[in-house]
């Protein structure tokens, strides 16, 4: 009865496992024309992140349902050294063209299986690229719905050299596309300070975010950056956090299954909280699993700039469980650990390991709290904290050796 009932088992997942291997190189004509592209001494690095569709003609077998994500990229080397890409760069829990393959074999069909393995190996990118040559091919990584940063990481023999890209795609909608950074503030606006001087901007700042009205203090403004849109994603990305949702019917009610559920998720999204009269900017998140486990920071341009780049200021806080509220209006809210400084230090030790700070300091502003004396934020979950702000100086194309970070006076 046993062997029967495994030989049934058996053909069932043999069944189940059967797919159609129809690949069409034809894909590439149109999906090039969102390819992205970036060159560093002598060094060109083109990059798309292929939709579902695309990606299902490419490799003749559907990608998505297996969550896997393919990303093309294009290397070409014109300098005088050999050049080596760390695929772990752009997802360190990436596919090998062997693992993908073997997902879509199906029992007593070995030819097919062959056939997919095959092809899967053809497309593969090729690591080393040597001297005046050009190496195009596939990257296999996890997918998550949307888009997502590119951190493309190339090494020669004493040089590591950086790519960043930032991809959109239509199955995801995110906070940061509704704004137009360049019309939040006239250039009269916006003026440029010295280190004294952002320092002293910096503690000046209130102490917390707030609700829509301004008469209630929310979670506190722990956290200033400096540095372009572009390179503080990409630092961001290169720690593990991922865009955020805007506000839909259809993220939110994902959001409470995951709530309940414990389903993962990657870009939910994030209750609105208020700084210079506004809600957040935009918002990004470092999910570890589902909804109740997440570190979440939230985005607010500020009206300076320092040496020529963009500030801001951000409220990082992690999240440890989830609570109903009348204070939100999904009805639940996310509990967050009551050592505020911990996730702070957090994102400084991460992003500092990813070699993306170039200086770094504290300033005051916040304001103490102590475990006898705690603050609340706007949900009445209680925090403490030393009072001072992390201030980030976030490093431009080159990476900046842990050794060489400087510390701010």
């Amino acid at each position: 009865m046993l062997i029967r009932f495994g030989l049934l088992l058996l053909v069932l997942a043999g069944l189940q496992g059967c797919v159609t291997f129809a690949p069409d190189s034809a894909w590439q004509g149109p999906a090039m024309e969102r390819a992205q592209s970036e060159t560093q001494s002598d060094i060109m690095v083109s990059a798309i992140v292929l939709q579902d569709d695309e990606a299902e003609r490419a490799f003749g077998v559907d990608l998505s349902a297996r969550q896997i994500r393919a990303i093309w990229l294009e290397v070409r080397n014109e300098t005088d050294e050999m050049l080596h890409l760390f695929p772990s760069s752009l997802d360190p829990d990436y596919f090998s063209q062997n693992e993908a393959a073997y997902r879509f074999h199906s029992s007593f069909k070995s030819k097919q299986n062959d056939k997919i393995s095959q092809h899967f190996h053809s497309l593969a990118i090729r690591k080393d690229v040597n001297p005046g040559e050009t190496n195009s091919g596939y990257v296999l990584v996890n997918r998550h719905r949307g888009g997502r940063f590119l951190v493309v990481e190339l090494t020669s023999d004493e040089t590591l050299h950086r790519f960043d890209f930032m991809f959109t795609l239509p199955d995801g909608s995110f906070d940061f596309e509704t704004i137009d950074f360049n019309k939040l503030y006239s250039p009269a606006e916006q003026r440029d300070v010295d280190l004294g001087e952002l320092k002293s901007w910096a503690e000046a700042l209130p102490c917390c975010t707030s609700n829509a009205g301004g008469d209630r203090n929310g979670d506190p403004l722990n956290v200033i950056f400096v540095g372009e849109l572009n390179y503080l994603m990409g630092a961001l990305a290169r720690s593990g956090w991922t865009y955020t949702e805007r506000v839909t019917g259809k993220a939110v009610w994902e959001a409470m299954q995951s709530t309940l559920f414990g389903s993962p998720g990657w870009n939910f999204p994030i209750s609105p909280l208020y700084t210079f009269g506004r809600h957040q900017d935009f918002a990004m998140q470092r999910p570890r699993g589902s909804i109740p486990q997440r570190n979440h920071m939230r985005f607010w341009m500020a009206p300076i700039r320092y040496q020529g780049e963009h500030v801001w200021v951000a409220q990082i806080s992690r999240d440890v469980g989830v609570k109903p509220t009348w204070h939100s209006p999904f009805l639940f809210t996310h509990t967050i650990d009551p050592e505020v400084d911990e996730d702070r230090s957090y994102l400084l030790e991460s992003l500092i390991r990813s070699q993306s700070v170039s200086a770094y300091g504290y300033v005051d502003g916040v304001g103490a709290a102590t475990a006898d004396e705690p603050k609340f934020n706007l949900t009445e979950d209680p925090y403490r904290t030393d009072g001072r702000r992390l201030l980030v100086i976030i490093a431009g194309e080159d990476p900046v050796r842990i050794s060489d970070v400087a510390h701010l006076p």
